[in-house]
């Protein structure tokens, strides 16, 4: 099942919302997500430019594969995903940070380069930001 995560600037975690319900089921610490695609509001980008205020339009959309802290919000909870390869640093592309900030950019990049982020295999989100990796062989993912 696919979930929609974002930055709960109100509580510092992450918050999670089901994408097929909208509604948030949760919070966490930290998250390990699979086949990770970024989703960014323009209407609500729009409305933070002029505004000036913060209002939730950009997350992290995939599917959970476990999370660190994990705290139900009226009792909610969420699906676990099943790995689709081990999780091992020597199969995976270097960690890679990702950033939005919709005063400089439309959409996710990559920090450093602020190369426009499209997706990838694996997400890792921790309180030092938002760290994706793809796998290095392809096929063993099927």
């Amino acid at each position: 099942m696919t979930y929609l995560i974002y930055k709960n600037l109100h509580n510092g975690l992450w918050s999670i919302k089901c994408k097929k319900t909208g509604l948030v089921v949760g919070h966490a610490e930290a998250i390990i997500m699979q086949d990770v695609q970024p989703k960014v509001s323009e209407a609500g980008r729009r409305r933070v430019l002029a505004t000036r205020s913060k209002v939730v339009h950009a997350y992290i959309a995939g599917d959970i594969l476990h999370t660190f802290g994990f705290t139900s919000f009226r009792g909610r909870n969420y699906s676990q995903t099943k790995c689709k390869a081990p999780l091992n640093l020597s199969s995976m592309t270097p960690r890679e940070d990702i950033t939005y900030n919709p005063y400089q950019h439309s959409e996710f990049v990559f920090r450093g380069s602020n190369q426009p982020y499209a997706g990838s295999d694996i997400v890792i989100l921790t309180n030092d930001g938002v760290a994706c990796h793809d796998f290095i062989n392809k096929s063993i993912e099927a």
